[in-house]
């Protein structure tokens, strides 16, 4: 199986579930669904919630020590070899998720360059640190990046778009790109032009992307 849920794990999620059946005896069966949403410092997040409500096209179906888990199928993919933990000490309680990996599993790798990368490499991890406000995918796998140059003096110069003109962060997400961008060690100085030709659409997306919207 792609997931192991360990038995301090499975032992909490029953337990909370027998409170949340003591205090609503109607309630059916109840289901712990792992999901992964845009967001963190990675770019991605792992989220962990009880849920009474199985989509038979989109979720896949799993017991762990018995407890009926799902997950849905475009999650699967950034789980693979995912472990879910439980942990009760001194200064440390709750659930964890890890994958064996440093950064989160799965196709796309949005997490901080390592220290030995190209400048250019950076300058890419940072821009996807930044996400959209209304769509949980980050700027570059978006497609709103149209143009990024970085020459060897550590000078940076972007050319981005927003998914519409009326995006609310239309005053300050250019803004927010050249202070994540400018932080980058190595780079000197940022230059960020927004344009609106040509306009943005999910075309412009990564693969990943496309794969994170369910537009697969």
């Amino acid at each position: 199986m792609p997931i192991t849920i360990t038995d301090k794990a499975a032992s909490e999620v029953k337990r909370i579930i027998q409170e949340q059946r003591a205090a609503d005896p109607t309630l059916g069966k109840i289901y712990l669904r792992l999901r992964v949403i845009g967001g963190g410092h990675s770019g991605l997040q792992h989220k962990l919630d009880l849920d009474p409500v199985v989509n038979d096209k989109l979720d896949e179906l799993f017991e762990y020590h018995g407890v009926p888990t799902v997950v849905d199928k475009r999650s699967l993919l950034y789980l693979e070899n995912a472990t879910v933990d439980f942990h009760d000490n001194t200064g440390r309680r709750g659930f964890s998720i890890s994958t064996g990996k440093s950064g989160t599993s799965g196709p796309p790798k949005t997490g901080a360059a390592p220290s030995d990368s190209s400048l250019e490499e950076r300058v890419i991890a940072a821009l996807r640190s930044v996400f959209d406000p209304e769509i949980p995918v980050n700027i570059y796998d978006l497609g709103l990046i149209y143009d990024l140059n970085v020459d060897s003096s550590g000078s940076v110069s972007i050319r981005m778009t927003l998914t519409s003109p009326a995006c609310p962060v239309a005053g300050s997400l250019p803004g927010e790109v050249q202070s994540r961008v400018q932080a980058v060690s190595g780079v000197t100085s940022v230059k960020v032009d927004l344009v609106w030709d040509p306009p943005w659409s999910m075309s412009r997306m990564s693969e990943e992307a496309q794969l994170q919207m369910g537009l697969f």
